[in-house]
């Protein structure tokens, strides 16, 4: 016997979306008032996404065809592509320049921040093709500026401004956190993150002493928390994840790594080939954490549990 499709009724030509149905990967046919019968559609079928009208039957579907599924990248790269040209060339200037960092200067730290700040501008961008610019990339963009600020206090990390540039990175951390809501929530994941950089900073630890031990402590407490909430959206199930949140979390992840690796070649022991290693994956995550805003909805920005 053919399944019975879930008919959302409304007034006529118009169906209703329904919101109380189980979440599947299947279609969901809305059927006009006036048409009667079966189409033999999966019965648990969950709308979602894109609506295809054909007569008096709309198939919505969620999947590969959906502008907020992981199938659909290279749309992302298409859009994302021509605005992140300058973020581009200005991280190869940094990179073919390569100011020495023993003589700091106002020009080096423009040459160092100048990409942070063109994936601020990249946000701005996006906002104004879409016509507007939602709260999340609002607060995305000031987690930017405060980056860039910090770029500029770090270029003087030797002569006394490592623990403001500390500070200016943890308060961007913040606005990214507070971007990336408490939902889900996965306290599973906070307590791994949590022993993995209390483990991190037990290294660090041993190299630091002063003013900077605490700077550092406080910073690997938001830097994890910031951690946590990419991640955790990044965990959702099938139906919920998208490119954006996987870029969060990979942006996160690659944020950890590079500021451990410059604590550590800062503090501890040199690493070889540190300042490029630490730049480039430093870049890296910034562009990531940046390509969640073209995913970006509304409810992503809400700290209320669902």
């Amino acid at each position: 016997m053919p399944a019975t499709p879930h008919v959302a009724a409304g007034e006529a030509g118009h169906p209703i979306c329904p919101t109380d149905q189980p979440k599947s990967n299947g279609p969901i046919i809305q059927q006009n008032p006036a048409v009667i019968g079966n189409a033999g559609v999966h019965p648990r079928a969950h709308l979602c996404g894109n609506a295809l009208s054909s007569g008096s039957l709309t198939w919505t579907t969620h999947g590969p065809t959906s502008p907020r599924s992981p199938g659909m990248a290279p749309q992302w790269a298409k859009s994302a592509g021509p605005k992140l040209i300058p973020f581009v060339i200005s991280s190869c200037i940094y990179f073919v320049l390569w100011l020495p960092t023993s003589s700091p200067s106002w020009f080096s730290a423009l040459i160092k921040c100048l990409p942070v700040l063109c994936l601020a501008f990249f946000i701005l961008a996006h906002g104004w093709s879409v016509g507007t610019i939602h709260p999340y990339s609002k607060k995305i963009f000031v987690g930017f500026l405060f980056s860039a600020l910090g770029d500029v206090f770090l270029t003087w990390g030797d002569q006394g401004f490592f623990n403001h540039g500390v500070l200016t990175f943890g308060i961007g951390h913040v606005f990214y956190m507070v971007a990336f809501g408490l939902h889900p929530l996965r306290l599973g994941v906070a307590l791994v993150l949590l022993l993995l950089g209390a483990a991190l900073y037990t290294v660090i630890y041993q190299c630091v002493d002063g003013p900077t031990l605490y700077a550092l402590g406080g910073y690997s407490i938001t830097l994890t928390l910031m951690s946590w909430r990419a991640i955790a959206r990044a965990r959702c199930s099938g139906y919920e994840r998208t490119w954006g949140s996987l870029c969060t979390a990979a942006g996160a992840v690659i944020f950890i790594v590079s500021d451990f690796m410059l604590a550590v070649d800062r503090f501890c022991v040199p690493l070889p080939h540190a300042r490029l290693t630490v730049m480039s994956t430093y870049y890296l995550a910034q562009m990531l954490i940046s390509l969640s805003v073209l995913d970006h909805t509304d409810r992503d920005s809400l700290w209320k549990m669902h």
